[in-house]
């Protein structure tokens, strides 16, 4: 970052900053700023002439593009195409015509010093600005104006205007920041605080604009978003603040009741990194999980590649690896990244056909008597973590500096998949099917002990997810028709 990305956006008498950048997929340039520094109505809004501030995140009015003005660092005139404003938050990006030479990738905040460029109000130079001592309270990140002068302080809160929608960022790598937040409010004292970045909805952003505008650091750009469109949530029952049970129903119809044949052909996109064995040609690695799936019926390994792509798509926690098909402690490993930007990792796994209850139990129980076996082990990534095969090399790099950096690798959720099949169940035509699989999820929940629900308060969070099939085996002898007509 330097100060030529910095831009001075106008709107009506009103100054604010921003930041000019391209897509991290193509040449789609943006303008990041605050979304009430593109706002043509604060002269005579009411809540923002009185500083409520969180008026602007709920905030829903349209802008006007024909108001908008961005000056960049050479004094030439960005124009406007379209404009993206967030959800509570008070945020905003537009596209613009003019091309830009950087990408951001997005970080988390950690300890350090940040720096922005922007303009102060009635200026016309950039400042550049060092901020550390990061704080988030709230869902806001709060900044400290790096400073040794006291006297300082006294002015700051007048100084400051203008820098609004200015992009904190901590490093910069050939040509790439690492960008955390959006400065949208002059706090008291020695403060200014920001909108995060981590925890935006990049899915619905880059559908927006159609293309990649952020480069997501580590994997979780690359989970299978449409896997989880083959599923309606028939029901969420959260027995406590730890244990959440889910039904998720088929959405295709079929006879007897579902056609489960699409989410066949999505757990086969992939399915070798997660069955597959560690050789040297990509062609036996294929094969390697083929022969698995085809010599290993009674390990039900169709099941257990459901449940790692249930757990990735629907908890947004990307697969890292999963144990030997013949391990007798099978698990698949999963991690997942909080609001503030931290990484916690988790375990799935299958349960079976029979009775939820007892079966959900049964698995439930094993994990939590084995739960501190389930820490995120070095020598299984090496051996099972087929990432290359799956991401790039700059992702890659970035999935490898969390699992073998300084993080807590200790497990702290368990998700299970457990599939009801309905031929068991005698569920006639006439059945409303789905009252049906409600009164048992509520069972089930209502069965689990309490002692199970004790220990989680050392915490450990469930999630369980309960999909109801046709038949037994049936997701198997899908795929295993799959494979042998290829």
């Amino acid at each position: 970052m330097s100060r030529e990305n910095a831009i001075k956006v106008s709107v009506c008498d009103a100054e604010s900053s921003g930041y000019h950048f391209k897509s991290s997929s193509d040449n789609t340039s943006f303008v990041i700023t605050s979304k009430h520094g593109l706002c043509h109505k604060t002269d005579v809004c009411e809540q923002y002439q009185n500083n409520d501030t969180d008026s602007c995140k709920e905030c829903n009015v349209e802008l006007n593009i024909e108001e908008i003005e961005f000056t960049t660092y050479e004094n030439n005139k960005l124009t406007p195409i379209k404009v993206y404003s967030f959800k509570n938050k008070d945020m905003v990006i537009t596209s613009v015509e003019e091309v830009a030479r950087n990408t951001i990738k997005i970080g988390k905040v950690a300890d350090g010093d940040y720096t922005i460029y922007g303009y102060k109000k009635n200026n016309t130079a950039v400042s550049r600005v060092i901020l550390d001592k990061a704080v988030i309270e709230c869902g806001v990140c709060f900044f400290n104006i790096y400073s040794n002068s006291i006297s300082e302080l006294v002015e700051k809160s007048d100084s400051y205007y203008g820098i609004s929608g200015s992009l904190v960022v901590k490093n910069s790598i050939a040509g790439e920041c690492t960008a955390v937040s959006v400065i949208t409010n002059n706090e008291s004292d020695n403060d200014l605080s920001g909108e995060l970045l981590f925890d935006i909805d990049f899915s619905i952003l880059n559908d927006y604009f159609s293309c990649s505008v952020f480069r997501i650091p580590l994997m979780t750009s690359n989970i299978d978003e449409e896997f989880k469109s083959k599923f309606n949530l028939l029901s969420s029952v959260n027995i406590n603040h730890k244990v959440k049970l889910n039904g998720l129903i088929p959405r295709n119809k079929g006879i007897p009741r579902f056609n489960l044949s699409s989410i066949v052909d999505s757990l086969f996109s992939n399915f070798d990194v997660v069955l597959g064995k560690s050789v040297v040609h990509r062609n036996l690695f294929l094969m390697s999980a083929i022969n698995i799936i085809k010599n290993k019926r009674s390990l039900d390994p169709v099941s257990k590649l459901l449940s790692s792509k249930v757990v990735e798509s629907f908890l947004h926690a990307p697969h890292i690896y999963s144990t030997c098909i013949e391990d007798s402690n099978y698990h698949h490993m999963h991690y997942s990244v909080s609001k503030t930007g931290e990484i916690e990792f988790l375990v799935s796994n299958f349960t079976g056909y029979g009775d939820i209850s007892e079966t959900i139990n049964q698995t439930l129980g094993q994990i939590i008597n084995d739960i501190n076996t389930y820490s995120l082990n070095s020598s299984l990534i090496t051996e099972r973590a087929f990432l290359d095969k799956k991401y790039s090399e700059d992702e890659c790099e970035d999935i490898y500096n969390i699992l073998f950096g300084n993080v807590d690798k200790e497990i702290k959720s368990i998700s299970i998949v457990h599939t009801i099949s309905l031929d068991r169940l005698n569920i006639t035509k006439d059945c409303n099917m789905n009252e049906c699989i409600n009164n048992i999820i509520n069972l089930a929940a209502d069965n689990i002990p309490k002692n199970y629900l004790d220990f989680l308060d050392y915490g450990i969070t469930v999630n369980v997810f309960v999909i109801p099939v046709n038949k037994d085996n049936e997701l198997y002898d899908l795929m295993e028709k799959l494979i042998n007509e290829c």
